[in-house]
């Protein structure tokens, strides 16, 4: 075995066992953190400041878990914060042109404006939007399409 291949295997089992006590700590807190939570609770791991998420083991971090949902609900009414129904007029902004359409409904974190022709909005499309509210009067929010159906748009408020 020549001086370069023993320096290859060395660097490797380093290598190797870094990755290793990366993986042990990611475990420990995992479980630490998971040992003090209900069973319910769903912890996400993210990977921060890497392109390749699956070579970020160095920066890798254990997410808060979410909010609790209303318990004995399905499907699309498990959401974070509840809809409320709301019929009036939206006026918004998309890749310049102005629309007029109704809503349907509208929660602390989106609207679901209806359309009769959805098919000009596109998803990720963000828009600006201007509607009123008896609560706290004339709102004008930018939001993110976050979906599409033949019914309208369904859009997340954004910052």
């Amino acid at each position: 075995m020549t001086p370069l291949n023993i320096i290859f295997s060395l660097i490797i089992l380093l290598i190797s066992g870094f990755l290793c006590v990366q993986l042990l700590k990611l475990y420990k807190r995992f479980k630490l953190a998971s040992d003090n939570t209900t069973a319910t609770n769903i912890y996400v791991i993210k990977c921060n400041d890497s392109v390749d998420e699956d070579i970020c083991l160095e920066t890798m971090t254990i997410a808060e878990p979410p909010p609790p949902r209303p318990e004995g609900l399905k499907g699309m009414e498990r959401r974070r914060y509840p809809r409320n129904e709301f019929h009036d007029f939206v006026e918004f902004i998309n890749k310049g042109a102005l629309y007029k359409e109704k809503a349907r409904d509208l929660s602390y974190s989106g609207i679901f404006i209806q359309s009769k022709t959805p098919e000009k909005y596109k998803k990720n499309d963000v828009i600006v939007m201007t509607f009123q509210t008896d609560e706290s009067g004339p709102q004008r929010r930018k939001g993110r399409i976050v979906r599409t159906t033949h019914a309208g748009i369904g859009v997340n408020f954004v910052c």
